[in-house]
């Protein structure tokens, strides 16, 4: 899957490009951290750096300075944005992640569609048990619910972000 960065940024980047912090090629970011651009779909994305090493499909938090770590339910805090990386993103390295539109996401077993999801323990899986102490997570449904083991499931995101303890 590729996208293009909107006109207004000059650039036609693929979702596999991740910046490393030691490229020859760039030195520096090409994009200045908390960038959004609309990608092809309705999708939309941000240009974020990795706290720590991200996996693709892997919900991450974002905080307030754009850098993202897998969301847990430690992690999870109320009130941070969610977003959805294609690609794995190296610590400390730069990517976009997935805020808004159809996109595959990282789930456990059995995660049903159109219901109400929630942080785990599981860094960067999602899933809809509603376990005590876990945390909403807001903007974000299952289009098709997941079968009886972890992984991929399409889900709909729409400025996901964490919501109350459960």
């Amino acid at each position: 899957m590729s996208f293009s960065i909107s006109n207004m940024l000059g650039a036609a980047v693929l979702d596999t490009n991740a910046v490393t912090t030691t490229s020859l090629e760039y030195p520096a970011p090409p994009f200045a951290v908390g960038t959004r651009a609309i990608g092809n779909n309705g999708t939309e994305w941000m240009y974020v750096q990795a706290s720590a090493a991200v996996t693709a499909t892997f919900a991450c938090v974002i905080s307030v300075t754009h850098t993202v770590a897998h969301m847990t339910t430690t992690t999870g805090l109320r009130g941070l944005l969610v977003g959805v990386p294609a690609v794995d993103i190296a610590a400390n390295s730069y990517g976009w992640v997935q805020i808004k539109g159809p996109a595959n996401l990282q789930v456990l077993a059995s995660a049903a569609a159109n219901v109400r999801l929630n942080t785990t323990a599981t860094a960067g899986a999602l899933d809809d048990d509603g376990t005590a102490g876990s945390k909403d997570v807001l903007g974000i449904a299952l289009t098709t619910a997941r079968a009886a083991s972890q992984g991929l499931a399409p889900a709909m995101l729409n400025y996901p972000a964490v919501g109350v303890t459960i």
